[in-house]
């Protein structure tokens, strides 16, 4: 493999796994993506009952 398509390759890895990173932090570190529903019906965010 010459050098500037390891360099390449070396990059997208890179990215594709800073993302990977991100979406698990995101989703598995913060409470953003979970609703519940109130007594009255109202559905907000987890996060905002505290």
């Amino acid at each position: 493999m010459n050098k500037p398509v390891k360099i390449t390759v070396i990059a997208v890895w890179f990215m594709f796994t800073l993302v990977l990173i991100a979406w698990v932090i995101k989703f598995n570190f913060t409470n953003e993506d979970i609703y519940i529903e109130t007594e009255n019906g109202e559905i907000i965010q987890y996060d905002s009952m505290k």
